[in-house]
């Protein structure tokens, strides 16, 4: 997940997706989360302010010791705390909640950051009879459940993926068909449009502590539709409306309100970063490099030279035989006040996986750490040999 932070708060150790952690110095695999099997770990992540601690969602399907009067069939929400004697690592488990009134906590679409107080997390809660996403925020430290919104488990509402915005004060809803909306923490009231794509993206807090959305357009048709850009969406307003002004009614918005382009870019609400010569979703961004704002991280990935492209021209796909594009399989950093006459890219690797041959999990989910002083990705590199094996990297930035 290039939207989780990979390394804690002082940067000395990683969680890798096998749920092992291993010393950034050394590479040592140092100690593996211990669930107590056979109860189960899902949708780890680090705390932003605890350097020690991890967050998971527990599915509920076996007694836990930690949680004995949380009955079977219910999720939970738990904290996992490290503990170092000098030479070795122990973890202890704690409950956080017990959620009675739910049947599971989606593992995927809830696996996302907390606050960058480390106090706010968003889940999606699933429910029975009937079958319902309820979403809310949940503050961990006073062990509290927030306003919930309440969803129709179909195409047109299920959410993609549920957050909280870095700076605690809106939960934001990427939803399949509809694009993000965010909605009042407090009470769960609409907001705000922040975007209409369904891209890949990250939540980031700009030097100036604005809070954007930064995505690609790849499955946006509705602003810069004429090329592929990574684009800078304000949260909760990156989008204005042409009919009254107040952008989405709720999650009832049917395709016939139409976004005011000139409204939304004139105002600063959506802005291009970075105009790419292909067109594709074929990217992860991370923006998780809280002590060093202004900027993100790309990993991008795609057919290698010599295969077929969708290559975007003249508002269509084009079908294309060409060498690799520029920042096409790369990892670079780009810099929030980048924009397409003047791009401010860095370049910083070649990741070389081809997901065709390999799979999803292969592709570069590049995450910087805390301090932005490192960054680790993954990579098939060894793709042509038919060798998918995804190996971790550890980068050093300037």
């Amino acid at each position: 997940m290039s939207s989780c932070r990979g390394l804690n708060g002082y940067e000395k150790l990683a969680l890798m997706n096998t749920n092992h952690i291993i010393d950034t110095e050394t590479l040592e695999v140092v100690h593996k989360v211990n669930f107590e099997w056979p109860v189960e770990g899902q949708a780890l992540r680090w705390s932003p302010v605890d350097p020690n601690t991890i967050y998971y969602i527990s599915p509920g399907n076996h007694p836990d010791s930690a949680a004995p009067n949380c009955p079977i069939g219910h999720p939970k929400l738990m904290k996992y705390i490290l503990s170092y004697d000098g030479t070795t690592y122990s973890g202890a488990k704690e409950l956080i909640q017990c959620f009675t009134e739910y049947i599971s906590i989606d593992k995927i679409r809830s696996h996302e950051e907390l606050s960058e107080d480390g106090r706010y997390i968003v889940l999606d809660g699933l429910t029975s009879n009937p079958t319902q996403h309820h979403v809310f925020s949940y503050d961990v430290l006073n062990k509290a459940k927030g306003a919930t919104i309440d969803l129709p488990a179909d195409a047109t509402h299920a959410p993609d993926f549920v957050a909280i915005s870095p700076t605690g004060n809106y939960v934001l809803i990427q939803y399949n068909i509809l694009g993000m909306i965010a909605y009042n923490r407090a009470d769960m009231s609409h907001a705000g449009q922040v975007a209409m794509s369904t891209g890949h993206g990250d939540l980031v807090v700009d030097t100036d502590g604005t809070e954007y959305y930064i995505q690609t357009n790849s499955r946006n048709g509705h602003l810069f539709a004429e090329a592929h850009y990574i684009t800078r969406s304000r949260i909760p307003d990156g989008i204005i409306f042409e009919n009254d002004g107040n952008g989405v009614e709720g999650i009832g918005r049917g395709k016939d309100i139409d976004v005011d382009a000139a409204a939304s870019i004139a105002s600063g609400g959506t802005t291009p970063l970075l105009r790419l010569s292909w067109f594709s979703s074929d990217m992860h961004i991370s923006c998780r490099s809280i002590h060093s704002p202004g900027w993100c991280v790309v990993g991008t990935y795609g057919e290698k030279n010599g295969d077929s492209h969708q290559k975007w021209e003249n508002g269509g796909y084009v079908p294309s035989i060409v060498p690799e594009y520029p920042l096409e399989r790369e990892i670079f950093r780009i810099y929030l006040d980048s924009t397409p006459d003047v791009p401010n890219v860095e370049r910083l690797a070649h990741t070389r996986t081809n997901p065709p041959q390999c799979d999803y999990f292969s592709t570069p989910f590049a995450v910087p750490s805390p301090s932005g002083t490192k960054l680790m990705h993954n990579s098939a590199w060894n793709f042509a040999s038919g060798d998918c094996t995804v190996d971790a990297y550890e980068m050093k930035l300037q």
